[in-house]
């Protein structure tokens, strides 16, 4: 799975870096995949209550 190997190699890296350093460096990278999610789960809310309307979108 390529998600658990890049996992691996991130957890591999984070431990040779200093955590500052590794928060900086990743933390576009975090916000992009915490905004995504985000979406995700207001699309399917949606998609199952229709009546929520678009404040959700």
């Amino acid at each position: 799975d390529k998600y658990a190997i890049a996992l691996k190699q991130l957890q591999a890296e984070k431990d040779t870096m200093l955590p500052s350093e590794f928060q900086q460096r990743y933390k576009k990278s975090f916000f992009e995949a915490d905004g995504l999610s985000r979406r995700r789960t207001k699309q399917a809310l949606a998609i199952v209550d229709p009546n929520l309307g678009d404040e959700w979108w």
